[in-house]
């Protein structure tokens, strides 16, 4: 127990706080499967709107691991119409961690070869300081609100 006294506080409550949510997740998932085999925990929520030759994907909820492929998926579909346009809305996500982010720059990547323009409405406050850490917002478009995009889709 010691090393515990010895540890920072802000980075023990930042480590408890991941660590709470995958204990969370666990046991959501656990009574779950035990019931039904229905997803469970918060998910991710994705609206889709279509705007002349652009689309507008708006987030919800936590892209993670556990969501990841319901983003992929709806990416997949939307990109299949070849939109001059994806405008993925972060407003209204909760969590995004890394492998959200990968979900992200593999759209970037996809958009840099498919010939379409990939463009994000700036998140809250955490969501926002992850894309500017990893150097995300250097690399795409960020825009605070879908009617600045600039390309007619507002």
């Amino acid at each position: 127990m010691p090393l515990a006294n010895n540890l920072d506080p802000g980075y023990l409550g930042h480590g408890l706080t991941h660590w709470a949510r995958f204990l969370r997740r666990t046991r959501d998932k656990a009574a779950a499967a035990s019931e039904e085999p229905a997803f469970s925990g918060p998910g991710l929520e994705v609206g889709v709107e279509e705007r002349g030759d652009s689309v507008r994907l708006e987030l919800s909820g936590e892209l993670d691991i556990d969501t990841k492929l319901k983003l992929k998926a709806v990416l997949a579909r939307v990109e299949a119409g070849h939109p001059k346009t994806i405008m993925v809305d972060l407003r209204r996500l909760e969590f995004m961690d890394s492998v959200g982010l990968g979900v992200l720059l593999g759209a970037l990547r996809r958009s840099r070869t498919g010939g379409w323009r990939l463009v994000l409405v700036k998140g809250p406050e955490p969501i926002d300081q992850l894309l500017l850490i990893t150097g995300v917002r250097n690399l795409v478009d960020v825009v605070d609100d879908p009617d600045e995009a600039g390309d007619g889709s507002g």
